[in-house]
């Protein structure tokens, strides 16, 4: 009698649990169930479309980052001439030293200028008005293929600066450089670019 009375309840009780875990398991299946191909479709469809309009930003960050160097050096490189146009002013004397450096002034302007002939002339212009200066390639023709880092091109009357990027060149019109001026400069065309300018004048291009 004992085990008649409760089993019908025991048994109805377990079959409603069963019945409700069962249902709780149907669900937890549902739920657990991984993406469709058209959402994984709509997902690569998004993230196409992020590279693709994302990559010219990074691009351009990069550019205004090569920009801000150049213009930061060619400040730098202009104070440097400014300092030691100052010093030939009160002594009267060539070369010039300056914080142990040693810098050649032009007899005709009275401006810092290089010594040395062809290449070596703009980078040891460069090398004596930096204090710390970074590695740089002369470059014998404006048309030439620049190297990693800071390159030159110039001769005895201007030195142009200017950094590698992607497959520019100094002629290419688009480099971002600047040119110093040791001597006045009538405006002349070279390759892509138009140079011209007074005595010490330190002038940025595609800047």
């Amino acid at each position: 009698m004992f085990t008649q009375f409760f089993n019908p309840v025991d048994t109805k009780f377990m079959m409603k649990g069963d019945s409700e875990n069962n249902l709780f398991n149907k669900r937890n299946i549902k739920n657990n169930k991984g993406f469709t191909l058209i959402e994984l479709i709509i997902v690569i469809v998004i993230l196409g479309i992020l590279a693709v309009t994302a990559a010219p930003r990074f691009i351009d960050i990069s550019t205004d980052a090569h920009i801000a160097t150049i213009e930061a050096e060619s400040a730098a490189f202009a104070s440097s001439v400014k300092l030691v146009r100052a010093a030939y002013l009160i002594r009267e004397t060539s070369p010039i030293e300056v914080a142990g450096a040693s810098v050649a002034i032009d007899s005709t302007s009275g401006y810092p200028t290089g010594t040395g002939s062809g290449t070596a002339f703009c980078i040891n212009l460069w090398n004596s008005l930096f204090a710390d200066p970074e590695p740089i390639t002369g470059q014998s023709s404006i048309t030439a293929n620049l190297t990693e880092g800071w390159n030159s091109f110039g001769n005895s009357e201007f030195c142009a600066y200017g950094k590698k990027i992607d497959d520019r060149n100094f002629s290419s019109g688009t480099l971002p450089h600047f040119v110093y001026y040791i001597q006045d400069v009538s405006s002349v065309n070279i390759g892509g670019e138009t140079y011209g300018g007074d005595a010490g004048t330190v002038e940025k291009h595609n800047i």
